[in-house]
Order: C-alpha cells, then sequence, then structure tokens
C-alpha cells in the first residue's frame, strides 16, 4: 500500500481553490474548493499548448489565438511536461496540445499525469515520431487524438472544431 504524503496543491492566490491532495506520485486523491464555487475553470475557455521546441509552440499558439481567441479562448504554454500539470491542475484547459518527445517528463508520462488529474481533459499528442506503437499507445492511455509534425492545420482544425467546436 502506498503512503500518502500530505502534499496540497494550489493553484496561483487569484484562484483561490484548493485543488486536490495528491500522493507521493503526483496522482490527485481528492478535489474539493476551499473558498466556495467549483473547481476553476471546469471546462474552461483554456488551451494548453505544451512543446518543448519554442518554434513549434510559437506556430501552435499564433494558431489558436488567431482561430479560438475571438471566442474567448486563451492560449497557456508549458515547455515541458511538470509546467503543463501544474497548470492543469489550476485551470482544467478545455483542450491541451502535447508533444510526445520531450525532456525530463515525457508526454507520455505526462498525458498520465493529466489523466490522473482530471480523465475529461482532452488531449491531442504531438509529434514528429512516426512509430505507430507510440500513436497506439498514447491513444490507450487516454489521448484525444493523435497529431503528426509537421502539422497539418486542415487536420488540425478538424479536431479542434470536433473539441472546442467551429472557429469563429
Amino acid at each position: 500500500m502506498a503512503v500518502i504524503e500530505p502534499l496540497v496543491s494550489f493553484c496561483p492566490p487569484r484562484l483561490g481553490q484548493l485543488l486536490s491532495t495528491v500522493d507521493r506520485y503526483g496522482r490527485a486523491r481528492r478535489a474539493g474548493a476551499v473558498y466556495g464555487g467549483g473547481m476553476a475553470n471546469l471546462g474552461g475557455k483554456t488551451i494548453l499548448i505544451v512543446a518543448d521546441e519554442p518554434a513549434v509552440g510559437a506556430v501552435l499558439t499564433a494558431y489558436f489565438e488567431h482561430a479560438y481567441g475571438p471566442r474567448g479562448f486563451t492560449v497557456e504554454t508549458a515547455a515541458d511536461g511538470a509546467g503543463a500539470l501544474a497548470v492543469v491542475r489550476c485551470q482544467r484547459p478545455a483542450l491541451v496540445l502535447l508533444d510526445i518527445d520531450m525532456p525530463g517528463m515525457s508526454g507520455v508520462e505526462a498525458l498520465r499525469g493529466m489523466r490522473a488529474i482530471d480523465p475529461r481533459i482532452p488531449v491531442i499528442m504531438v509529434t514528429g515520431n512516426e512509430d505507430s506503437r507510440v500513436a497506439g499507445e498514447v491513444i490507450r492511455d487516454g489521448a484525444y487524438s493523435y497529431l503528426p509534425k509537421p502539422v497539418r492545420f486542415q487536420y488540425l482544425d478538424h479536431i479542434a472544431a470536433t473539441i472546442l467546436g467551429p472557429a469563429a
């Protein structure tokens, strides 16, 4: 039986929410609010882009700010898996684009962490790896879809519209 450490994850003070107690592996044990209200942005209007390559992150950010910004979506970015998990704990994004190959925590590990926090968040895995076994693994682990690099925006448009609704 795993020993539960008394770790508590807090969002930035502006949110004023206690999101979850986690075990020593970062898995959520329970969730609840501190100052009333529900979870921060559950099903909210945030799109999280996680890419360790700044150029890829910049292109995807520009796409979503242009296509979904006018509809009230905001774009958050993270450069690694740990940063992505911190954003997911606090903001519950409406969509996550997650690079698979990152230093430190891989995208696959980050995906598993996101599933432990909230399995309802749709995650699109983005990678230059063309191995079909990797695609199958991330889908089995709960990814909504798999997007190969270079990104085809027609395909990204279709997936994003399925999740978020058509762009303005």
